[in-house]
């Protein structure tokens, strides 16, 4: 917190900036509230989505309204991620207003990307369930995990992507692709935390995910962080504003 010249503020001891201490105490502190902040905005905009999660009977049948609930958290992990990144950047703006501002922007391109990526999980997931009914072979179902565990990976770099930069649907989708195998110790880091998240859930339940919501984006943001680096100095124009 800045002061004024004629308001020194508290007194005690100040950090060189003239502020309060900055001390491991404090930044905890805002770490916590920030990711409290970014939970309850989350759970707000993804709640249609999250009470479908939460209340559907696991099975294959109800595979296609599974699909729909997810529909509804991406714009609201999208929005985390643009969120949390405003924060590390420094930004003086509110993790509240920036959120929902972040929502607003980026929801019709979240869809405009996800959507026909949904559809195709939606035939996967179907090939992968009624694959041993419909006398299939194992390879075909392989295949159809490979398939699926792939396109997860590129979602997930999508979606960092468009909550972060103003590319074109499809410019975000080459370059989700291109960073899946060209970044391939970021992808692993993907797989490992989607298969931490994945094991929560089986193990715990479906509300595991929506209660740490916030922290599993900003760990995944974290992971992202050469990608997003590497897109800046490569695709971003020198002089071009602040990815959002």
């Amino acid at each position: 917190m800045n002061t004024s010249p004629g308001n020194p503020g508290p007194t005690g001891p100040l950090s060189p900036g003239g502020g309060p201490p900055d001390g491991a105490l404090t930044r905890v502190t805002q770490a916590v509230y920030l990711y409290l902040v970014v939970e309850g905005c989350f759970v707000l905009a993804a709640l249609p989505g999250i009470a479908m999660l939460l209340f559907l009977r696991r099975d294959a049948s109800n595979l296609p309204l599974y699909l729909l609930g997810v529909a509804f958290l991406l714009p609201a992990l999208s929005a985390a991620f643009a969120a949390l990144a405003s924060a590390r950047r420094g930004d003086d703006e509110a993790t509240w207003p920036r959120y929902w501002r972040a929502y607003r922007a980026n929801w019709r391109d979240t869809l405009k990307v996800f959507v026909p990526v949904l559809v195709v999980a939606l035939l996967l997931g179907w090939n992968i369930t009624f694959a041993r009914a419909s006398g299939l072979s194992g390879v075909f179902t392989g295949v159809s995990y490979a398939l699926l565990t792939i396109m997860v990976i590129v979602g997930v770099n999508a979606l960092v992507l468009l909550s972060l930069f103003s590319f074109r649907a499809r410019d975000t989708a080459r370059l989700a692709v291109m960073y899946c195998f060209a970044k391939p110790l970021r992808t692993l880091g993907i797989v490992s935390l989607l298969a931490l998240a994945g094991g929560l859930v089986v193990l715990v339940g479906d509300w595991v995910f929506v209660v740490f919501a916030s922290v599993f984006a900003g760990l995944l943001l974290s992971n992202a962080r050469a990608m997003c680096e590497d897109v800046a100095a490569r695709f971003v124009e020198p002089d071009a504003a602040e990815p959002q």
